[in-house]
């Protein structure tokens, strides 16, 4: 139910050299951030992750703070996501426990979700005043940059470690990693959705206290696997298109040469044979990259919708005609494929030798798998529609009994 409240989540593991001036400044801040955003109430919740020295009972000190303590680690995004779940805010705020942040910012943050209606605010620490070491600097920034060319969207700082998120919007995260690859695969996730809407705001920096608990080689690819696959699986046909009309154009421009040397001459050298098994071997790698594309982007986009409205994309690509013909390109590249190898057939039969020059056979593998291809993604769509057509009938029910 919404309320007027900020949760603020500190995840902890040892910690107990910046743990206590973190939550002196965070109670200090609280008045601040109430008089400045109009909130009724701000909490503080601390996840003790498992912490082996003072941590625990430097928390305990403080009275006005929450504490839930692991016996074992379990990680930050685990921290998080457990803070999520015990806290009672509309507004759910998670910061550092390591003194790296400023809690006045969150009254930056949390303004961005009620004034510009944002499910994600965060904050940026890649400016020129910011103490980031500079391996990490340059880790964020090459993070950022890749997860701006998968989703079309710019976020500069992909792994900030202060946020504020709206409840609505945390039915996802429990999905995403529980280490400290959960922030950049939080980022990509939001990045990806076009339904959330992600802002950030430039936000002070300062160094940390204590010794880090980030290794920047195996965490930092573990960042990159998180980014990677969230984006892959969140928008595949951006990936299969690539791949696919990349593949379908290098095809092409090998192509060219053998097309305008048949033309010119009538015939085909021996000597391409391996320019034509290049073409032939590219180009249908090509084409199946860019329908599975299309099919793996229609079932995301199914899965994601609230709605039984089809996307204006899907209707051009899949209306009645085009589906129509799919299965006669299939018959008719099937029976293209026999013809052509027939005669090779016909004298393996006979004579026990097949009397036929490859070009045949390699032209009817490709209508082989024109063909089947053809079928496939007939008989795959249909399934899809009727899938979806199965949920807009549940929805109708829902809608029916409210």
């Amino acid at each position: 139910m919404r309320n007027n409240i900020l949760s603020i989540i500190i995840p902890a593991y040892n910690e107990e050299e910046a743990i206590g001036g973190t939550l002196k400044r965070t109670l200090s801040a609280i008045d601040n951030i109430k008089k400045n955003t109009e909130l009724d109430e701000v909490e503080v919740i601390v996840i003790s992750d498992g912490s082996s020295d003072r941590t625990v009972d430097i928390v305990k000190g403080f009275k006005e703070v929450t504490l839930i303590s692991y016996e074992k680690n379990r990680g930050y995004g685990a921290a998080i996501k457990t803070g999520f779940q015990s806290a009672r805010g509309w507004y759910l705020g998670f910061m550092d426990a390591d003194g790296t942040c400023d809690p006045n910012f969150f009254i930056n943050l949390v303004k961005l979700c009620k004034e510009k209606d944002a499910h994600i605010a965060l904050g940026s620490r890649l400016h020129s005043e910011s103490k980031m070491p500079l391996v990490r600097r340059v880790g964020n920034v090459f993070y950022a940059t890749l997860l701006t060319i998968l989703s079309g969207r710019v976020v500069k700082d992909s792994a900030s470690g202060m946020r504020v998120l709206t409840r609505d919007t945390v039915d996802w995260v429990y999905a995403l990693p529980d280490g400290l690859h959960f922030t950049p695969a939080m980022s990509a996730y939001a990045m990806c959705n076009r339904e959330v809407k992600i802002l950030e705001e430039v936000m002070p920096y300062h160094e940390r206290e204590g010794e880090s608990k980030l290794n920047v080689i195996i965490d930092g690819l573990r960042f990159l696997r998180a980014i990677v696959e969230t984006a892959f699986v969140f928008l595949p046909a951006r990936f299969f298109y690539f791949v696919g009309f990349t593949f379908c154009i290098l095809a092409l421009i090998l192509a060219i040469p053998v097309i305008s040397y048949y033309f010119t001459n009538l015939r085909i050298e021996e000597g391409q044979f391996y320019r034509i098994t290049t073409v032939v071997t590219l180009l249908p790698i090509g084409i199946s990259c860019i329908m599975f594309g299309f099919l793996a982007g229609n079932t995301v986009t199914l899965i994601k919708r609230q709605d039984c409205v089809e996307a204006i994309s899907v209707r051009l690509l899949t209306n009645r005609v085009i589906l129509s013909i799919l299965p006669a390109i299939g018959i008719v590249s099937t029976i293209v494929g026999l013809y052509l190898v027939m005669p090779g057939i016909k004298s393996y039969i006979i004579y026990g030798e097949v009397y036929l020059h490859w070009i045949f056979i390699v032209t009817a593998l490709f209508c082989f798998w024109i063909g089947s291809n053809a079928v496939f993604f007939f008989f795959f769509h249909l399934f899809q529609r009727l899938l979806r057509r199965k949920m807009c009938i549940k929805m109708e029910n829902i809608k029916i009994d409210d």
